[in-house]
């Protein structure tokens, strides 16, 4: 029997509308292997005995028996996949049309990471939209300017799973995995990807389009999400620190000026995640110190005196 091409992992969780349109956009055929990995969604929202896709015979679908995230979504389908080439999609995004073409001229291709463009649009009204154009920036950046930096600033920085093809060995050669976390489960995964690949190849066409909705996980903002997301930051910064890379960190002043606003208690939190990691606070702190003191003090009516 031979193997897929591609292995398409797709979480997904009480949204069979937007799955149905993601999944398409991917054809029925014998060398694409689509796993939708279910993270226990709610049988009132979703219809199970007509769950999306389920007459097709290249979609395996994966029922969790318990909502854990989409980074167990992803691991789950990690195990299950068996193409050359890991692909990623998200079930409120789908891919383009001419996506497939390029993928097929490139898929026997050496690289182990094979980076392409990607658009973003409303996902009700499919307008334009701005979400993620930062890594469409880093694509064609890379493409209009290559160089050692570029590579690097695309390897370290483009922080999604989606956006590009990834070596299935490569993955299972480093053991990489994906967070099992609420929030930013995908920084650690993507940044371990671009470190372990021995060759990359960006393709300039727009393959994959991100939709922005109200409700995503994106747009969350909350104490839980917020502690999350600077845990990985600071667990990434260790990393870049660990693998010579210690001018990508991430400053965590911007975290911590949020912090305040969720009170003394979660500031606390955050200082002893930083113990824990080792973090360095004072990253970039020239550029956020005037705008931190003014957070800590705008209930004050006293002006500190380095304020007059």
């Amino acid at each position: 029997m031979m193997l897929p091409k591609y292995s398409i992992i797709i979480p997904h969780y009480n949204s069979p509308t937007l799955l149905e349109r993601c999944l398409n956009t991917i054809p029925e055929r014998d060398d694409i292997q689509v796993l939708v990995v279910d993270d226990h969604s709610d049988s009132q929202i979703v219809d199970f005995a007509h769950f999306p896709g389920i007459e097709r015979l290249n979609i395996t679908h994966i029922f969790c028996d318990r909502n854990a995230g989409a980074g167990r979504a992803r691991n789950i389908g990690l195990e299950k996949a068996i193409g050359t080439w890991l692909l990623f999609a998200d079930t409120d995004d789908f891919f383009t049309k001419q996506a497939w073409n390029i993928f097929d001229q490139h898929s026997e291709d050496k690289e182990d990471i094979i980076f392409y463009d990607i658009e973003s649009r409303d996902s009700d009204t499919l307008e334009y939209a701005n979400r993620c154009s930062f890594i469409s920036d880093l694509v064609r950046h890379y493409q209009h300017s290559p160089s050692t930096e570029s590579e690097t600033d695309l390897r370290l920085k483009h922080v999604v799973p989606w956006g590009k093809m990834i070596r299935r060995e490569l993955v299972k050669q480093h053991n990489i995995r994906f967070d099992e976390v609420r929030y930013s489960n995908d920084v650690i995964f993507s940044v371990q990807v671009g470190i372990a690949a021995s060759h990359i190849r960006v393709v300039p066409t727009i393959c994959y389009c991100v939709t922005n909705r109200e409700g995503n996980l994106t747009s969350v903002i909350s104490k839980t999400a917020l502690l999350t997301r600077i845990e990985v930051i600071m667990r990434r910064n260790k990393l870049f620190r660990e693998t010579h890379h210690a001018e990508y960190q991430t400053p965590l002043a911007y975290y911590l000026r949020t912090a305040c606003h969720f009170g003394i208690t979660t500031i606390m939190e955050v200082l002893r995640l930083a113990i824990k990691y080792r973090a360095n606070l004072f990253i970039g702190m020239t550029h956020w110190h005037q705008s931190f003191i003014n957070i800590i003090l705008h209930k004050q009516k006293d002006i500190a005196p380095w304020q007059k």
